[in-house]
């Protein structure tokens, strides 16, 4: 079995995502507009993830 573990990566892209998320500082408006840019990122990516093992 060789290749990109999809898996794995679909199981704990959301746990990087929200690590990110944690390590944003600045003001609120800026901290919640870059959570929220992460959010999306995170989701989409793991969606397009899914659709390729599906």
């Amino acid at each position: 079995m060789s290749g990109l573990p999809i898996l794995s990566l679909l199981t704990f892209l959301p746990l990087v995502g929200a690590l990110f998320i944690l390590s944003i500082r600045g003001d609120n408006e800026t901290v919640a507009l870059n959570a929220r840019s992460v959010a999306l990122w995170t989701t989409g990516i793991n969606f397009f993830l899914s659709l390729y093992i599906w």
